[in-house]
């Protein structure tokens, strides 16, 4: 059996992203990177097929000559041979088309690839990959044997799992269950060594268009407030950008009001997660003269944080501010678009909101516009209220 393992270079979930050139390119500088890690657990899998029943791994990356020290980090693994297209990485279909076309020359009888990497997540190349050669597909694969011409695969689906046989050819999207994490392979000694010595061919790419652009990369951040809403936004990002950690910062506007039970369990979300967090305090606001401080039987500083949370958009430069409001929280939300352009004071103009009709939206903005987000702006109370009693449940303590 001859088998592909598709290898995304990424950055290491542990590295400090920046962008230049007014944020429209990715900045590599001090930056490592690693295999995919949904690759990686599809590259242990052919180690188990290759060790149990004699088939022969191959690895292929699509990009240039920087890719290629990850390409021997899987041969250090244990992989036999590996390809470099020599093209950049556009955009899904562009790569896609190159792997097909390695796969076709190679005769492979099985692709392992990550159901999405962990740097673009765009969870479509496993697919593209079938549909060009002409290969059976399974996606979000969780548990793989074959057995003679014949895959029997345990895949992820909504509310359950689901067994299926498919005959090879086969591309997987594969995940974490395919392999545990305990499973992975650190390169020993002798396997780096061997790895310079494996072959690695740079083979020419096909002509293929991008069919997609990035017009822009956003600095977004997730306001955090301690309440339900936002710590359900943490654990939605939180099951979206597994296995890597959210990639942008949490920033919490301190009143200093808060118990401090809110504030301890603050912290210790941010490092069980191991999150960035950005604190900004209003009493600094105060202190600096910006905001006068209320008094009277119902005075609050929730009115004061928004000079506070303006301050802190333009000292970082953030562009998408994720929050978790609700359109069924007050009437002037009602209205309200989950992205919701901001003009320089912070305020919404609801004459001035693209439409959003069923789940088109819209998320494009203009260089040094801002807009809010709010993901579970359609939830109701009790959706909220449920989601965090469920998530209580699964984990045994207190979200």
């Amino acid at each position: 059996m001859k088998i592909l393992v598709c290898i995304s270079h990424v950055p290491d979930t542990t590295s400090k992203i920046n962008f230049t050139d007014n944020d429209t390119k990715f900045d590599t500088n001090g930056v490592q990177f690693v295999i995919n890690p949904n690759d990686e657990f599809g590259l242990t899998r052919a180690m188990w097929f290759k060790e149990k029943q004699g088939a022969s791994v191959h690895v292929v990356n699509v990009g240039g000559a920087e890719t290629e020290p990850t390409l021997r980090k899987a041969l250090a693994i244990g992989a036999d041979e590996a390809i470099r297209v020599d093209a950049e990485a556009t955009d899904g279909f562009s790569v896609a088309k190159q792997l097909a076309n390695v796969v076709k020359e190679g005769g492979y009888d099985l692709v392992l690839g990550g159901r999405e990497s962990i740097d673009y997540n765009g969870g479509m190349v496993p697919g593209m990959i079938a549909q060009l050669t002409g290969a059976n597909f399974v996606n979000t694969c969780i548990s793989l044997e074959i057995e003679g011409d014949t895959a029997t695969a345990i895949r992820e689906i909504d509310g359950g799992k689901e067994t299926v046989k498919a005959k090879l050819p086969l591309v997987v999207g594969g995940q974490k269950g395919i392999v545990e994490e305990s499973d992975l392979r650190i390169p020993n000694m002798r396997g780096i060594m061997q790895a310079r010595k494996k072959p690695l061919t740079v083979k020419d790419a096909v002509d293929a268009n991008a069919e997609t652009q990035t017009a822009q990369f956003e600095k977004p951040v997730l306001l955090f407030s301690g309440g339900k809403d936002s710590i359900t936004l943490v654990r939605l990002a939180v099951k979206a950008f597994y296995p890597a950690k959210i990639p942008f910062p949490l920033m919490h506007i301190d009143t200093g009001h808060n118990f401090p039970e809110t504030i301890e369990f603050r912290d210790r979300l941010v490092k069980e997660l191991g999150l960035d967090l950005i604190i900004r305090n209003v009493q600094d606001s105060i202190d600096q003269g910006k905001v006068k401080e209320e008094s009277g039987k119902y005075a609050s500083r929730n009115q004061l944080q928004t000079t506070t949370l303006l301050d802190a958009i333009e000292e970082f430069k953030f562009d998408a501010c994720i929050g978790g409001a609700r359109r069924d929280e007050e009437k002037a939300r009602a209205k309200e678009r989950i992205f919701s352009v901001r003009d320089d004071f912070g305020q919404w103009d609801e004459k001035n909101q693209r439409p959003e009709l069923f789940d088109m939206l819209n998320g494009d903005i203009e260089h040094g516009q801002n807009v809010r987000v709010f993901p579970i702006s359609n939830w109701t109370e009790l959706d909220a209220v449920s989601y965090t009693h469920l998530r209580a449940h699964e984990t045994g303590r207190n979200l």
